[in-house]
């Protein structure tokens, strides 16, 4: 059996969420990752305007580079999106 300290670095889970003003002012992303190794993590995101879908991360080793990639199917809009990304960590 791991440990709970073992589980929390292979498992996040962020929530962002905003609300303004009137009834359809808001926005969300919500993320549920699983580290599978040193440089590739594997999740589920709901993000508002965007989707709901399966995001693939893998780290530039030796680097603070890692790069994403979600394909998406925005349900208001009946529409497929797919998004890529770059992130740099501090």
């Amino acid at each position: 059996m791991e440990c709970f300290v073992c589980l929390l670095k292979k498992n996040s889970f962020i929530a962002l969420l905003e609300k303004g003003g009137g009834e359809d002012n808001y926005w969300y992303n919500i993320t549920a990752w699983r580290r599978f190794n040193y440089d590739f993590k594997l999740g589920l995101r709901a993000w508002r305007f965007n989707g709901l879908g399966p995001i693939m991360q893998f780290d530039i080793i030796n680097t603070n580079l890692n790069l994403w990639f979600m394909p998406a199917y925005d349900f208001k809009s009946k529409r497929q999106n797919i998004i890529l990304g770059v992130n740099y960590v501090l």
